[in-house]
């Protein structure tokens, strides 16, 4: 993409930590691992890792990127890909299940693990969007779409259509009401039903 696009910049969020899956068996970390495999193959004055940002800065970036990269495997689908559609960043993703199921029609699919199908996946997307108000509409239409069906509100209406029945099934409204307070975590929440079950 840098070949073919001299003013691409690349910017790579996130620390060297491991959250899914496990550290590489021959470096240090995935970010050592990748610059021994490409490292002379990418120009670093336009390469940025960025580490582990604050909040605002993290939205900042979505906010500026041409693109945003979210690759995965099938595999529930990370808040940060959404996170990204709600900001109203285009998308490079993935070809999976749990993207197809929240991605809108139009966005850069490709394959996992084919780097040279997520060079054309980018350089299209990157290539393609000149503000035209077809294109414009479309990220709009992702960003009320993902906001609708996966904000705090919905979130909470859908939590609500779990616990509700079983808070019903109480008989004592002190026992509901006492079960009700101590839900704050998705752990609390199976402790609550389990609590609650007839």
């Amino acid at each position: 993409v840098q070949r073919e696009h001299r003013n691409a910049h690349v910017v790579i969020v996130g620390g060297d930590d491991v959250s899914y899956g496990a550290r590489p068996k021959d470096a240090k970390n995935w970010r050592e691992k990748m610059l021994a495999e490409v490292g002379s193959q990418f120009d670093p004055t336009r390469t940025h890792f960025m580490g582990k940002l604050p909040y605002a800065d993290y939205k900042r970036v979505l906010q500026v990127s041409s693109a945003h990269v979210y690759l995965t495997y099938p595999f529930v689908l990370s808040w940060s890909c959404l996170e990204a559609m709600a900001t109203g960043c285009r998308m490079v993703a993935s070809d999976v299940g749990p993207v197809r199921e929240v991605m809108e029609e139009g966005m850069s699919m490709c394959r996992p693990l084919n780097a040279g199908a997520l060079g054309t996946a980018l350089s299209q997307a990157s290539t393609s969007w000149s503000g035209h108000s077809q294109e414009r509409e479309l990220l709009q239409s992702m960003r009320r779409d993902v906001r609708h069906r996966y904000g705090t509100a919905e979130g909470l209406h859908q939590l609500g259509q779990v616990i509700d029945p079983a808070l019903g099934a109480v008989q004592h409204p002190r026992q509901a009401s006492a079960a009700a307070s101590m839900v704050e975590t998705p752990r609390q929440v199976m402790a609550c039903m389990e609590s609650v079950r007839p």
